[in-house]
């Protein structure tokens, strides 16, 4: 659903109706189809932390394609990235917690992406690797605005620590074959989702099992010494169903699959039609508990 035609929050049953915090996800979410985020966007998390608030990032997106988002919306707290596996504090840069993929993890997981021909890419905390020129490369360039480097994913693995691997497929059956890995495969988390451009591309995030999204949000509820409940999430994907579960106030995009949607305990406007200002021009985060 998109719009006005979506289910909008009906706060005044929201329980609780004070947020002190708003985990963002990045595209879908804040980040529209032209890879930009909307002056609106913009004014409501900048007036949400003028009455008290405050926010930041939990996506996928590695910390070197998450900075110009950061710098946009001069973020100053925690951000949570690489789907879990990087804690950082954006304003001074401290990385609050980091958790890598074991070496013969990411080897299987790149023998599999090999034996069935899928496209992969291994991440580090500053850069990104494929083996090869590709045009899903090219794709994924637009929306991270940093070009991966071609190296061989093998000498990457064994010699920098690995924050994360992510597949790209454009078809159903290379979707299914890639969910069905990840069920037979219990020693890492996967994260999956559709870029908001391409609808139609399936992207799988493989982290390592202690990176999870639920460890995140904790590490960040003990350095702001806050309540769940007074923390709110937004996102449009899978992937951000755990963070859902966690929140006091989850909020789905209109955009989102309705898995998605009916995680969430309400659903906003999509991301075209600002649907994240809609719900934070509401917050009330001065209030007390």
């Amino acid at each position: 659903m998109h719009g006005s035609s979506a289910r909008t929050p009906d706060l005044d049953r929201l329980e609780p109706r004070h947020i002190r915090f708003a985990f963002l996800d990045v595209d879908g979410t804040i980040m529209n189809a032209q890879h930009q985020i909307s002056s609106q966007t913009v004014r409501a998390l900048r007036d949400f932390r003028a009455r008290g608030g405050e926010y930041g990032l939990a996506s996928g997106r590695p910390y070197f394609g998450a900075k110009h988002v950061i710098q946009q919306l001069d973020i100053a707290g925690p951000c949570v990235l690489f789907s879990g596996a990087l804690v950082v504090e954006a304003a001074t840069g401290n990385i609050l917690c980091e958790e890598v993929i074991a070496p013969n993890m990411a080897k299987a997981v790149l023998e599999f992406a090999r034996r069935e021909s899928m496209f992969i890419e291994v991440y580090t905390r500053e850069s990104y690797f494929i083996d090869a020129p590709s045009a899903f490369g090219d794709l994924h360039a637009t929306y991270l605005g940093f070009p991966p480097t071609v190296r061989s994913l093998d000498e990457v693995i064994a010699s920098e620590k690995i924050l994360k691997l992510e597949f790209i497929s454009q078809t159903p059956a290379e979707a299914e074959k890639l969910r069905g890995y990840a069920k037979s495969f219990p020693e890492l988390n996967f994260g999956f989702g559709y870029g908001a451009a391409h609808p139609h591309i399936l992207f799988g995030n493989v982290t390592s099992l202690s990176a999870s999204r639920e460890q995140a949000f904790k590490h960040v509820l003990a350095h702001l010494q806050m309540r769940a409940e007074t923390v709110a999430s937004f996102g449009d994907a899978e992937a951000d169903i755990p963070f859902f579960r966690l929140s006091g106030l989850s909020v789905a995009m209109g955009n989102a699959p309705q898995s998605v949607k009916s995680a969430a305990k309400f659903v906003t406007k999509s991301v075209e039609d600002d649907g994240v200002a809609f719900v934070i021009d509401q917050l009330s985060p001065q209030a007390s508990l």
